[in-house]
């Protein structure tokens, strides 16, 4: 049942409770934060609110003096947002605010500081409206930090209309008309308009052409001699002469308006040269995340001394960073980037990158372990990935069969062994944390007739709910055990795995999926 939250401000609509938590306690929460109704969240924001509880519950456990003996996640609903937050019966965390304030500063300034506050800093970054509530503060006698997402559209995210009319009254009159709509940047003038044109993004303009020290064409020819031409541009004008339209024309504008103004019509153009634009973007950015998604994931050789190998993937509409990158005879690289889209996969392009100037760096004398660290200092360095989230596991596959496995956040890998299916218990914090981070090896020995899975989160995070989850997850480890008893190959093991991933999901996947097999 719903119940107010501790500050009076909001229902809370998810609670749960671990009592004298260990590190299980981060699987168990994040799973619980996953069967709370939060899917009218953007996906961002429900991977940055499971990042939160993952970061901060481990922070509890490992960077306290004296641990709490008891974690509690909260979802509360307040008028028009979520709050996520995390409550504890332990020590108060002194100077939070203090801490929080220099967190992301000194990581810029100093990327070798404490992993906890890294993680401070990335949940600052992701999340930015957050606070801290000590056990003195609150009803309940507990430290509690939250963080808050505004579920309404933020008029941040409206399209971005510039004005340019020397005409007080004409300004003001479109501002009323569209604002309801759209943000409104407002100049008297083209010169300021051409100067302050940059500061933030424009989606459409609407200019007057009769102006003076600079007129409304002279104005459109600066945008296309800057390369802006490609901003759907329309001209206000009470001019009718064919003169005037015919140099509007050779500048490839895409409308005009005459004055006197009509609201509807104004709004109807509005509206159709945005759709058209953004009908456009869309296109062209689905182009270019096709391509993206082609090579991101390269192909493996199909034997690696006594080990099969395979590669599939399953690849969502939207896409995300799931990346595989051979390394010389004997090696795979395999990375997930948080997040969806082309965004995704430009950082998955900066990581493979980054990848394989180490792997030349190296040569052959490479470890899973020494590489891991090359690539995740390489990504620390890198200002432009600082929010930037990346799992990550590197395998190298002796000639008998014996693998030395190193991870950076990634799922572990399943065994598929002769008398069931389980995990490899592998672990490592998150690439770019830190510099100079360390990562150990995992040895581990492939017999004949045994079969290695590694995958990407999205392989089994398909439901919100973490029973079907952990329905699923055992769908599919039983599917590829099932392969491998009939004495499969690795790809049509590969090919099991992921017919039982497109049954679970009716071929629809929420995420990108790869998976690769590698088999004695």
């Amino acid at each position: 049942m719903a119940m107010i939250d501790d500050a009076g401000q909001g229902i809370v609509i998810f609670r749960q409770i671990v009592e004298d938590p260990d590190l299980s306690a981060v699987r168990t929460l994040r799973r619980g934060l996953e069967t709370a109704d939060i899917t009218a969240l953007p996906v961002e924001t429900r991977e940055a609110f499971s990042f939160f509880v993952s970061e901060t519950v481990t922070n509890l456990i490992e960077h306290t003096r004296i641990p709490p003996g008891q974690i509690i996640l909260e979802l509360v609903t307040t008028a028009g947002a979520w709050v996520c937050r995390i409550l504890d019966n332990g020590p108060t965390f002194e100077g939070f605010e203090a801490q929080l304030a220099m967190s992301y500063e000194k990581w810029n300034s100093n990327k070798g500081f404490q992993e906890s506050g890294i993680g401070l800093a990335l949940i600052s970054r992701m999340l930015p409206d957050n606070w801290y509530e000590t056990s003195a503060e609150r009803v309940d006698v507990c430290n509690a930090f939250s963080v808050r997402y505004p579920a309404r559209r933020s008029i941040v995210n409206r399209p971005r209309i510039l004005l340019v009319d020397d005409d007080e009254f004409t300004r003001s009159f479109l501002r009323i008309v569209l604002q309801d709509e759209y943000q409104i940047s407002s100049y008297p003038d083209a010169t300021l308009a051409l100067e302050k044109f940059h500061e933030s993004p424009v989606d459409l303009v609407i200019s007057d052409i009769n102006m003076p020290v600079m007129d409304g064409l002279s104005f459109r020819q600066a945008l296309v001699d800057r390369g802006d031409d490609l901003i759907p541009f329309v001209f206000l004008t009470s001019d009718t002469d064919d003169d005037v339209s015919r140099q509007a024309d050779e500048l490839a504008i895409d409308d005009y308006i005459l004055k006197p103004i009509d609201p509807p019509r104004l709004k109807s153009t509005v509206r159709r040269l945005l759709n058209r634009r953004n009908s456009i973007l869309e296109k062209v950015m689905a182009q270019l995340s096709r391509e993206l998604t082609e090579t991101l994931t390269s192909d493996l050789p199909e034997q690696i001394g006594v080990i099969q190998c395979a590669v599939a993937r399953r690849v969502p509409s939207a896409g995300g960073g799931d990346l595989v990158i051979p390394i010389g005879e004997d090696g795979i690289f395999i990375a997930d980037v948080m997040g969806h889209g082309l965004g995704a996969k430009m950082v998955a392009h900066a990581v493979s990158a980054y990848a394989r100037s180490q792997i030349l760096q190296m040569g052959s004398e490479w470890t899973p372990g020494s590489l891991m660290s090359g690539i995740s200092d390489a990504i620390c360095a890198d200002d432009s990935l600082d929010a930037v989230i990346v799992t990550a596991a590197l395998v190298r596959i002796a000639p008998d069969g014996k693998l030395k496995i190193s991870s950076a956040g990634h799922p572990m890998p399943i065994r598929l062994g002769l008398t069931g299916f389980g995990y490899v218990e592998v672990g490592g914090p998150l690439l770019g944390l830190t510099q100079n981070q360390t990562y150990g090896e995992t040895e581990f020995a492939l017999v004949p007739g045994m079969a290695l899975v590694l995958m990407t989160d999205g392989l089994f995070e398909i439901d919100p709910s973490a029973a079907a989850q952990n329905a699923a997850e055992q769908r599919i480890c039983a599917a590829g055990f099932a392969a491998l008893e009939q004495a499969m190959t690795a790809h049509e093991i590969v090919d099991q795995i992921l017919g039982e991933y497109d049954d679970i999901t009716g071929g629809e996947p929420n995420d990108d999926t790869t998976v690769i097999v590698l088999k004695h």
